[in-house]
């Protein structure tokens, strides 16, 4: 049984992740294979997916004649899921869920249970193929980054007119001073850096 996903539509790279992430939460909790169908990928239409990152499956890369998700999905051999807001009812497989068999393990040694869960997902999806990794190395030697640092991303355009509140800086770095002083209670005394991405 497999499950197909595609992303050809025109939003963000993160949209496109997110969807896509759902997708492999889906498959891994229907015990189906995921395949991903990225041709006309707005990022690279030439190779799709695969042309920045290694293929999901190197000997399971089709479904065919998969149906949409919906009633007979549990007995369907290959089914297409759409875009998250198309799912009714909600799919309990979809973010912030963690699995039953994990949860109790999770919590014990985690926080947030759910983004230790999917940044597994998301590590496994993003590998860079050779061709990508061969350009992060020669782009990342001229830079001097010292580690260790907390990263953080700063959104300031499209999010705050449609999805999102504006926060100011000084409440990003409550969690970075937070992350930094916990760490010394651990005996790590760092000088405190920060790396911010923002547009």
């Amino acid at each position: 049984q497999k499950l197909v996903c595609k992303i050809r539509d025109q939003t963000g790279f993160g949209s496109q992740l997110h969807h896509l992430m759902y997708c492999f939460i889906v498959a891994y909790a229907t015990r189906r294979t995921l395949i991903l169908d990225s041709k006309d990928w707005a990022y690279s239409s030439e190779h799709g997916w695969t042309d920045v990152f290694q293929p999901l499956s190197s000997t399971c890369t089709k479904a065919d004649h998969p149906i949409i998700w919906g009633s007979y999905h549990k007995i369907a051999k290959n089914v297409f899921l759409p875009r998250s807001w198309s799912y009714v009812p909600k799919l309990p497989q979809l973010p912030q869920a963690v699995p039953k068999d994990l949860a109790d393990k999770l919590m014990a040694f985690h926080g947030y249970p759910f983004v230790w869960f999917v940044g597994h997902f998301v590590k496994y999806l993003m590998r860079p193929n050779a061709k990508m990794q061969s350009y992060i190395d020669s782009k990342s030697k001229g830079l001097s980054i010292q580690k260790p640092y907390v990263g953080i991303q700063v959104r300031r355009t499209d999010k705050l007119n449609s999805e999102a509140a504006f926060h100011a800086l000084a409440e990003y770095m409550v969690h970075v001073e937070e992350w930094y002083e916990y760490q010394e209670v651990l005996g790590n005394h760092w000088e405190r850096r920060v790396y911010i991405a923002t547009d």
